[in-house]
Parts: structure tokens; C-alpha cells; sequence
């Protein structure tokens, strides 16, 4: 089973489709730092979580937008402006039905030489 997520202007994504493993196991997200790990992994989950888009994401683009699929069912987030006044921005959401998986973990490994410093016994 597959969650198909389309990312579209968000953070430092300008347009991504990605199909990721939802099945039960440990899967991984390589890449160079500030390459777009961590923003996958929030577009992913925030298919099943709820969390305040505009404080994880910050400014983003007016025709930004993040969609999820899962066996048929879609879950779509994009940038609306509701007051051309005062430029006031919202996320609007829209969805065709309940997305559900068990279970949904973001982990970071702790690598490299910015780390050499780390103390594991003060973690």
C-alpha cells in the first residue's frame, strides 16, 4: 500500500510526487541537509495529524498546495486568501473521505561531523 503525496511550493520543494510505504516496517528518507526530508514527512503525516500549517511551513506561495492519496481516498491543503485587504492567508482543506493508517513516526539519526560534539549520556 502506497500514500501518493504531491507537494507543490512548500518550504524547499517546488514541485514534488512521491508514492511512499504505508505498509507495516521501517522505511528511510536520505538526503542532504535542507533538502526536503523533514518537509516530506509533515506533508505525509499531515494526511492523518492535524497541526498549524502556517506555523510549520511559514510563508509559502500563493499557489502552494500539498494532496494526499490513499486507496482512493484524497486529502488537499492550499493556500486561500480570505481578506484581499489586509492579505489575510488561510489553509483550506478539502477531502473525499477517511484516510486512516496505524502508526506514523518521524525519527532523525544522529551522523555526521556536525554532531561530533554529542553526548549520548546527556540525551
Amino acid at each position: 500500500m502506497r500514500l501518493n503525496v504531491h507537494i507543490h511550493k512548500i518550504k524547499s520543494i517546488d514541485d514534488l510526487t512521491i508514492a511512499l510505504p504505508v505498509d507495516k516496517g521501517l522505511y528511510a528518507i536520505t538526503g542532504q541537509n535542507g533538502s526536503g526530508k523533514s518537509t516530506i514527512v509533515a506533508c505525509a503525516s499531515r494526511a492523518f495529524f492535524r497541526m498549524k500549517m502556517a506555523d510549520y511551513f511559514g510563508a509559502i506561495e500563493d499557489d502552494a498546495f500539498i494532496e494526499c492519496e490513499l486507496n482512493g481516498i484524497t486529502r488537499r491543503w492550499e493556500k486561500k486568501r480570505s481578506d484581499t485587504k489586509n492579505l489575510t492567508d488561510y489553509w483550506a482543506h478539502s477531502s473525499n473521505g477517511k484516510m486512516e493508517i496505524n502508526g506514523f513516526y518521524e525519527g532523525s539519526l544522529i551522523f555526521g561531523n556536525r554532531f561530533r560534539n554529542t553526548s549520548y549520556e546527556k540525551m
